[in-house]
């Protein structure tokens, strides 16, 4: 499947990608200062991804890359209990 069919999946299941990112940060272990000190940004922008509910492409991707994880595990973490 390719990564469109990812994005499309995560927007018809109504997958929240801040609730994506904030299981991955627990479950790698990572701080808003690592993601923010990785994509060149401030942790504040971090928090804000954090609660952000809709999806786009390059940000899949690119998390995908930094937690080096294939992008439907990233968007299975949204689906996950804490």
């Amino acid at each position: 499947m390719q990564l469109d069919n990812f994005i499309e999946f995560a927007v018809s299941e109504k997958a929240n990608f801040g609730m994506c990112l904030k299981v991955a940060m627990v479950k790698h272990d990572v701080s808003n200062i690592d993601v923010a000190n990785y994509f060149g940004v401030l942790p504040q922008q971090v928090i804000r991804w954090k609660h952000k509910p809709e999806f786009n492409i390059a940000q899949l991707k690119e998390m995908s890359e930094f937690f080096r994880i294939t992008p439907s595990t990233f968007v299975s973490y949204g689906y996950e209990k804490q």
